[in-house]
């Protein structure tokens, strides 16, 4: 079997889809956490919510290289484990998730959450 790059096996659309919702989010969010136009602002602000989901998008950038190089067919084989974690993560929310405002709906990992 002929060994194909990774970038052959890529859907470019669903890529580009992602991609524009990625920016169309972000800019909704910058939009939107303006208070004054004549105020001066900069999107590396990390003190404000655009800049930290500036930083988080920024971040996400190498898992989704990561996600997308590995071959399809260990997401097929580990399914069942990767399900079992995520059901295991979901219910230890309810001994060890952060209650906010009444509701477990998130883990603290330090100043991260």
């Amino acid at each position: 079997m002929k060994n194909q790059s990774v970038t052959n096996n890529l859907d470019w659309i669903s890529i580009a889809i992602y991609i524009t919702l990625v920016i169309l989010g972000w800019l909704n969010i910058y939009s939107s956490s303006l208070s004054s136009i004549a105020e001066e602002t900069s999107i590396f602000d990390f003190t404000q919510i655009y800049g930290k989901q500036f930083m988080f998008i920024l971040l996400s950038i190498p898992l989704i290289f990561i996600v997308l190089s590995v071959d399809g067919k260990f997401y097929e084989k580990f399914s069942s484990v990767i399900y079992v974690i995520g059901l295991f993560s979901l219910a230890g929310l309810f001994v060890f998730g952060k209650t906010i405002k009444g509701q477990a709906n998130w883990y603290s990992f330090g100043s991260f959450g």
